[in-house]
């Protein structure tokens, strides 16, 4: 069983390692190569799993391997789509995606495309669904305790696209991954003549990231169905105190607060009334995101983090910027299928 799935990890920076690791843990995957064109990472990687196979590209793994069951894809955002098609292209069984899926929308929906037409299971890598902390919040949503919900409000650093993307994920968990019907959003980019855009159309220097340029800040609402809304203060806008992944449910009859990340205490608290009191959940993590994967793989059954899950983030990831570039309420899904900021930028 543990020879079963082979796994190739392509992208060993410090989140590839990190997957790769949380491989090694699964015993129906046995990782066997890495592809990497960085010298330093390749040596990291060989210092700690000196066994495994180091390749320059996929291309080179497959002639040298043949096709893994697995493909882990943990590169900068700009490249994911061109190695998601070459992993389905080759035969793989899954893909491993890190997020967010791709820069450009419309690369996102070729991804889901192909892995469905070529019988590809597909996982996009919003892990923070399975934290206990969000199983507990969405089984209290759940239970009707804090009434209707009416808002749910998240906070976070970083750019919107490769940061607020498990915000947007998040959201979309609790309220049982229902589709947003609206988005209305705003982005804020200072003018930075020191990026350049390589002949590749891969971003470099200031105001960029993963190959992209990006935003200092974004704020959006989303719609979603029974008049339910969702808020969005990111980058240089999250309030003081609540600087990573800070949620916030507003119900009728009560509220729920998943804390940021890096905070000492409870993790949880909640208020029905009575103000806010400490709530208790089971902190023992479940199956990983890989272990879920080779289950799906065994048995056939859904993965929470599938592909569709994952497009359904993105495109409302899409439509915050699509809204700030066309200044109107963008109504779902956007139109747009390259990623809205560069026109922003022309």
């Amino acid at each position: 069983m543990a020879d079963r799935f082979r796994l190739v990890l392509v992208g060993a920076g410090a989140m590839g390692r990190g997957l790769l690791q949380d491989a090694f843990a699964v015993p129906e995957i046995r990782p066997v190569g890495v592809c990497e064109p960085l010298e330093a990472n390749c040596q990291a990687v060989a210092d700690q799993w000196p066994d495994l196979s180091l390749f320059e590209t996929w291309d080179q793994a497959v002639e040298s391997i043949g096709p893994p069951e697995i493909a882990v894809i943990a590169t900068p955002n700009f490249n994911h789509a061109e190695l998601a098609l070459q992993a389905v292209a080759s035969g793989v069984r899954a893909i491993f995606l890190e997020k967010p899926m791709a820069v450009h929308l419309a690369d996102a929906r070729w991804i889901v495309e192909a892995c469905e037409s070529a019988g590809v299971l597909l996982v996009v890598n919003h892990q923070r669904r399975l934290l206990p902390e969000l199983i507990k919040m969405r089984e209290v949503i759940a239970s009707g305790v804090l009434g209707s919900i009416e808002l749910i409000r998240s906070c976070g650093a970083g750019d919107f696209l490769s940061d607020g993307t498990h915000a947007v994920d998040s959201v979309r968990h609790l309220l049982g991954d229902v589709q947003a019907e609206w988005v209305f959003g705003q982005v804020f980019r200072a003018p930075n003549p020191e990026s350049v855009v390589g002949e590749d159309g891969v971003w470099t220097g200031p105001g960029c990231r993963y190959g992209h340029p990006v935003e200092e800040a974004a704020l959006a609402v989303a719609g979603f169905p029974d008049g339910v809304r969702a808020e969005f203060h990111w980058g240089s806008l999250f309030p003081a105190g609540r600087w990573y992944q800070d949620y916030e449910v507003i119900g009728s009859r009560g509220r729920l607060h998943r804390f940021p990340d890096g905070r000492e205490g409870p993790r949880l608290e909640i208020d029905l009334g009575g103000g806010w009191e400490p709530l208790p959940f089971d902190e023992t993590p479940g199956p990983s995101a890989l272990a879920r994967l080779a289950r799906s793989l065994e048995t056939g059954e859904n993965h929470p983090m599938n592909g569709r899950v994952g497009l359904a983030d993105m495109e409302l990831v899409t439509a915050v910027y699509e809204s700030a570039a066309r200044r109107v309420r963008v109504e779902m899904p956007p139109s747009a299928g390259r990623f809205p900021l560069l026109d922003l930028l022309s």
